[in-house]
């Protein structure tokens, strides 16, 4: 009884502290071509700041594949968040992700494969804004939630925003 009262202490003290996190769904990937897809989740601290993000993979019959859990450190770095046979196909980076006021990100896909010499990419730039304690993805000054991968067999055409 003791260790519960003191978990539940601890609890409201995180809370008051602005540490009990929110997850919100920034963006849905879709998949020309099947029916695979993947979502992108910013997590949040009590006073709306950047805590983490989760990149969520789903199989063609909705079954979740994967979660890759990115930090804002990772994010600066880079981060693979799609992988298939051994490629990376996506990775995300930031270059001034802010906890605060969001940034730049970067989208940089597999345009082509190759065997027999390095792999082709290409990057896709978006921005992670925030309102008030909204998060919103904006191109080109044009806010979305929604992308179609371009798929071709050796890798990604294009991204393209639906809404």
């Amino acid at each position: 009884m003791k260790k519960l009262l003191l978990v539940f202490i601890l609890f409201l003290g995180f809370q008051n502290l602005g540490l009990a996190a929110t997850k919100k769904h920034l963006a849905t990937f879709h998949q020309s071509g099947n029916k695979e897809l993947s979502k992108l989740y910013l997590v949040s601290n009590k006073k709306g700041d950047i805590i983490r993000f989760y990149f969520k993979n789903y199989s063609s019959s909705g079954k979740l594949d994967k979660t890759v859990k990115i930090s804002l450190r990772e994010l600066k770095k880079g981060k693979v968040v799609y992988r298939q046979k051994g490629t990376d196909v996506i990775t995300l980076t930031s270059e001034n992700i802010s906890r605060h006021n969001g940034g730049h990100i970067t989208i940089k896909f597999l345009k082509e494969w190759n065997a027999f010499s390095d792999n082709v990419f290409k990057k896709f730039e978006v921005e992670l804004d925030r309102l008030g304690d909204q998060w919103i993805l904006k191109r080109e000054g044009r806010r979305f939630n929604t992308m179609v991968a371009d798929v071709y067999t050796w890798g990604i055409h294009r991204f393209n925003i639906i809404k």
